[in-house]
């Protein structure tokens, strides 16, 4: 996976039985998905650093 590639590592967690969680973010640069025990988490994109 390479680094910032949000969109696959999303579909990772999803397919070991993450779900998607709306939290309200509206249009932030992370994702926040439950566990399948329903604990959400925050899942961050990484980006290089000026």
């Amino acid at each position: 996976m390479r680094p910032g590639d949000q969109e696959t590592a999303a579909e990772h967690l999803v397919a070991m039985g993450a779900r998607p969680v709306d939290i309200g973010q509206r249009s932030v640069p992370w994702m926040v998905p439950a566990d399948p025990e329903g604990n959400e988490f925050c899942f961050l994109s990484s980006r290089t650093m000026p």
